[in-house]
């Protein structure tokens, strides 16, 4: 099986790519996953230009070799996990765009919550998953929240904190459950 890290931060003084960095070692880590990969929308060229229709039903017919190959990266996958900061009391609008650039390839499969901010990205994670229907993505109830203000980051800005770790466990296992039986589903 194989899990999908998709970073929805693209600034350039960004903590994602601290969160990216962290989540990639637990993943490995707790080894719940065959194969694992990161996403990071910063380096993945998607312009906020669309296809000239809409993306439901084209499932890898695309008009753009950008959306071709988003849509190669994101078909390969059978889980997601999608890191996103809190802006605005919202996820990252880059984040939005990757999902709305195609539709298909993310049906019937499960994805992971991470978000991080003053109140551990709470409300960027209420938005994100009740959008996920849209996309016929099933978020599973196990979110992870890195709290920036306290606790949750050292004085060197990395993230240290043993109930964040178990949280991305918990959820790596929970997201395997679901991969497995939506698997069924997609074949």
């Amino acid at each position: 099986m194989k899990l999908l890290i998709v970073l929805g931060s693209a600034r350039e003084e960004r903590f994602g790519i601290t969160v990216a960095n962290w989540y990639l070692r637990q993943a490995k880590a707790a080894n719940v996953f065959g194969e694992v990969e990161l996403a990071d929308l910063a380096t993945i060229d998607l312009p906020f230009t669309m296809e000239p229709n809409s993306p439901s039903g084209r499932k890898g017919q695309y008009e753009y070799e950008y959306t071709k190959n988003w849509s190669k990266i994101v078909d390969s996958a059978d889980a997601y996990v999608f890191l996103t900061p809190e802006y605005n009391h919202s996820y990252s609008a880059v984040l939005k765009n990757a999902l709305d650039h195609i539709y298909d390839e993310w049906n019937h499969k499960p994805a992971g919550l991470v978000s991080w901010g003053g109140v551990g990205g709470a409300r960027a994670i209420s938005k994100l998953a009740g959008e996920m229907r849209n996309y016929e993505i099933v978020p599973v109830k196990s979110d992870v929240r890195i709290v920036t203000r306290a606790g949750d980051v050292n004085e060197s800005g990395e993230i240290e904190s043993e109930s964040a770790d178990r949280a991305v466990v918990r959820q790596l296992e929970l997201l395997l459950k679901y991969a497995e039986a939506l698997k069924q589903i997609r074949s």
